[in-house]
């Protein structure tokens, strides 16, 4: 079998990202202190790209200045803020649902799963939650793929229709957020 081109691989990557996208649901996470979750409708074979954590490029310095900083990854040079403010969750029956700052009890009390998210700077992979070891069941891989430097999202196993998607968002995240709590 022939080698594909750069070309091929990224198109290969687009579609298999485009057809995760269009199979995840979002509701409540099975995490007990998780709001929203991101779920799968499909089989997900390991090695598949589930899609990009998109958000504003940040750079460490702005960090302190965020509003809301639950939703930035952290890498080596690359930052990226999926918090999205003006961002509006697409309900299975065509409304918009303003989920920011909704409570176990909201999400609990959706009668409609979310679709898709409508927004400036994010996307649905910012509902992914974080979970280690064996419960993670995607990886992800810093990038220049899409938007310059980015986070593309992996499955690390086969994942069953049904299962909540899981990444762990690793030391410097959680480093980030005792220091934020203790300062």
């Amino acid at each position: 079998m022939p080698k594909r081109s750069k070309k091929e691989r990224l198109a290969a990557h687009a579609a298999s990202a485009d057809w995760v996208k269009s199979n995840v649901s979002i509701r409540k996470s099975l995490c007990e202190t998780g709001g929203g979750g991101a779920f799968t409708s499909v089989f997900i074979k390991a090695g598949s790209l589930v899609g990009f954590y998109e958000g504003k490029s940040v750079r460490a310095s702005d960090l302190p200045e965020l509003e809301n900083r639950d939703y930035v990854m952290l890498g080596d040079r690359a930052r990226r803020d999926a918090y999205d403010p003006l961002g509006r969750l697409v309900l299975a029956n065509g409304d918009e649902a303003n989920v920011h700052g909704w409570t176990d009890k909201a999400w609990l009390a959706m009668e409609h799963e979310g679709v898709a998210w409508r927004g400036q700077h994010a996307s649905w992979t910012r509902f992914i939650n974080h979970a280690r070891g064996q419960y993670a069941n995607l990886s992800q891989a810093t990038t220049r793929e899409k938007y310059g430097r980015a986070y593309a999202l992996y499955a690390k196993r086969d994942i069953q229709v049904g299962e909540e998607l899981f990444y762990d968002y690793g030391k410097d995240y959680w480093h980030a957020e005792r220091c934020r709590a203790s300062g």
